[in-house]
């Protein structure tokens, strides 16, 4: 299992650069010219997958944007933009990522990853079906929105039309655990699977590495960034008093030795779980 800790821009030397890999997030770079983001990750010298930005800005970044970035940092892979529980348009986006790929770069070594939407059980698994035929899609990423939407309780209960989904992060991890298992019993799991982000516990992550050899990677900044904010991983994954609600602040630098102590003994700890 590949991993990839996510930090801020001014930790990424000494923290990010444990990981296997970088994933990249579109939205701190420029389009037209380098910043020190983009600089700093280029610097770790590890593999880059570009992120599309959608769960930071809610819209996930243009397909010409996307593909002028992950160009410019030699990225192995971009995901491609997706829509928040909507299958349709993910899709149509998708189809519109390869072809503007082949327009502009037929020859181009960066492939693309595609996340998996939907509003339902069937609609998810459908997507995902069809995403392991479509040649073109070289890794495909399992979120931690659409992944509760769909194998949480919300499906499970009665509800009326005004009702309004409502994600809890308490969801994500046996959601996620949930749709691994079925992956398992359905079979036919014959691409590149990447878990996108993380719940209250890196158990979703364990169970995959020890039981699910098509996920192959994991990026978030739980190990450093719940570090910073007091909480450390259990011996059996959990965060300590579940995931942190204080959002990732990129531009943070101001750390104390002891919140920095806390996020390396953070990567320790899932290195020793995981790795």
């Amino acid at each position: 299992m590949k991993l990839s800790y996510i930090t801020p821009t001014a930790y990424i030397k000494n923290y990010q650069s444990q990981g296997n890999f970088v994933l990249a997030l579109a939205h701190l770079m420029n389009l037209h010219e380098s910043n020190e983001y983009e600089r700093v990750i280029l610097d770790t010298e590890l593999p880059i997958i570009l992120d599309n930005g959608l769960f930071e800005n809610h819209t996930p970044e243009g397909i010409d944007s996307l593909i002028t970035k992950g160009l410019r940092i030699r990225a192995t892979h971009f995901f491609a933009p997706d829509h928040l529980f909507d299958k349709k348009r993910t899709e149509e986006d998708l189809n519109h990522a390869i072809y503007i790929l082949k327009q502009r770069c037929a020859n181009s070594y960066i492939k693309i990853a595609a996340v998996v939407q939907g509003e339902t059980e069937e609609e998810w698994l459908e997507q995902y079906d069809k995403f392991q035929e479509i040649p073109e899609v070289d890794l495909i990423g399992l979120s931690i929105l659409s992944v509760p939407r769909c194998f949480g309780s919300w499906n499970n209960e009665r509800h009326t039309k005004k009702d309004i989904y409502q994600h809890r992060d308490s969801e994500i991890t046996p959601s996620r655990i949930k749709l691994l298992k079925k992956l398992l019993e359905r079979g036919g799991n014959n691409k590149k699977c990447h878990l996108l982000g993380l719940g209250n516990s890196y158990e979703d992550v364990i169970f995959a590495a020890q039981n699910c050899p098509f996920v192959i990677s994991n990026d978030t900044s739980s190990a450093f960034w719940n570090g910073i904010q007091g909480k450390k991983i259990l011996d059996d994954g959990k965060i300590e008093g579940g995931k942190t609600e204080v959002k990732v602040n990129f531009n943070f630098k101001d750390a104390t030795q002891e919140q920095l102590n806390n996020a390396q003994y953070n990567i320790n700890k899932v290195k020793n779980l995981i790795v």
